[in-house]
């Protein structure tokens, strides 16, 4: 059950996540939360705490500004039929940046799964800047920079 718990509000934050483009919007993308009756009305603080950790941390704050043009869960149609749909991808003028979110333990399959959205990027002629994985918990926020290949 304890697991459930977790992934449930894993699933949450994501989709909190996706709703907020600019760091302005936490309290909007909380309040939706809550109308949807998606969180309980004496959980929003715990939330908001945790969705402004990632939106005001020195590494990831500039990504949440009104500098880049921004492509939130926008689904990528690959050449072979399959798709893919990064979390948030920061565009400014052909240079794009990468944060994929993660609520789970770090595993090997999440680089993988970044590099594969860089690499396809690259391909639809984007200059891939920063990849950043995310590992959002209730008590800390880990930020891993991923290492770009710039043979793409």
């Amino acid at each position: 059950i304890r697991n459930n718990q977790n992934r449930e509000k894993g699933n949450l934050i994501h989709f909190c996540l996706s709703k907020i483009n600019y760091k302005w919007d936490v309290e909007m993308a909380i309040n939706q939360l809550i109308n949807l009756g998606l969180i309980q009305p004496n959980e929003p603080e715990q939330f908001r705490n945790m969705i402004e950790k990632v939106v005001n941390h020195p590494v990831l704050e500039e990504y949440f500004s009104s500098k880049y043009e921004l492509r939130l869960e926008t689904e990528i149609l690959m050449p072979n039929g399959n798709s893919l749909r990064p979390d948030r991808i920061m565009i400014e003028k052909n240079k794009a940046h990468i944060i994929d979110y993660k609520t789970g333990d770090q595993n090997d399959s999440h680089m993988i799964q970044i590099k594969t959205y860089a690499q396809i990027l690259g391909l639809m002629g984007y200059e891939i800047e920063k990849l950043f994985l995310v590992y959002i918990t209730a008590i800390n926020i880990d930020i891993l920079e991923v290492k770009t290949d710039n043979s793409i």
